[in-house]
């Protein structure tokens, strides 16, 4: 059975108001899935809970960030636990003093009883160089962000996708070989064969995911909304048989 998923990056200075006017949009699709960045900021993410249709998750990690997030719609997934995990001892510069922290949420299907396991991610922006990762604290924490992420991903078994704001464009070759070596075993939303010709912010794609155990069987660019500054996609995947 296909999944539908959607993901936008938010923005974090953006009104309640439109963050509730953009995903009433972008929910009216009526996608199993919806992962969200951005979102640490209350009472805006409050909002997040006005969809009855969907459970949120939003877990915090030991310093409280709490700003990815996922909606699941509640008549095809349960979800079995969610948690926080930071990548990186060190803090994103950026952030202020905030960490890169992944969430993971395991999920069971009320269709097919099958489980699988989503990790919503933001890494550190400003770190894409024209032949590789930038030197400086955004890139020392990208870098020691991306060997936690390994050593997470290593943990998890089963289905598993891996979705958010890279800050890495997938235009660049160098990106493309980075993921290929760091990530062995994943397809991508995007192959160097099916770029969008939009971006997911300006002309770069950054907004992507990795995916086992699933195969990609269509992905697009949809819209950009008022509560970001990136375009938000969709992906449809298809199990792989055991």
């Amino acid at each position: 059975m296909p999944i539908v998923a959607e993901h936008s990056s938010g923005r974090f200075d953006v009104t309640p108001e439109a963050l509730k006017s953009a995903l009433a949009r972008q929910l009216a699709d009526g996608p199993d899935f919806l992962s969200l960045t951005e979102m640490g900021a209350e009472p805006r993410a409050r909002v997040l809970n006005d969809f009855p249709a969907y459970a949120v998750a939003r877990a915090k990690g030991r310093d409280g960030d709490d700003e990815c997030a996922l909606l699941v719609k509640r008549d095809h997934y349960k979800i079995l636990s969610e948690r926080a995990v930071k990548l990186s001892k060190l803090p994103v510069p950026r952030r202020k003093g905030l960490f890169d922290h992944a969430l993971v949420v395991e999920l069971e299907s009320l269709r097919t009883g099958s489980f699988q396991t989503r990790i919503v991610v933001h890494r550190p922006s400003a770190v894409e160089g024209r032949i590789g990762i930038k030197s400086g604290g955004q890139g020392a924490c990208y870098r020691d962000g991306t060997e936690g992420l390994k050593k997470l991903i290593a943990s998890i078994e089963g289905r598993l996708v891996v979705t958010g704001d890279w800050n890495l464009s997938l235009r660049r070759r160098w990106v493309q070989r980075y993921f290929n070596r760091h990530y062995p075993g994943f397809d991508r939303t995007w192959t160097p064969a099916t770029l969008p010709d939009k971006g997911t912010r300006g002309g770069r794609v950054i907004d992507f995911s990795l995916v086992r155990g699933y195969r990609v069987t269509s992905a697009e660019v949809i819209r950009q909304f008022k509560a970001s500054d990136h375009r938000a996609f969709r992906e449809t995947l298809e199990k792989i048989p055991d």
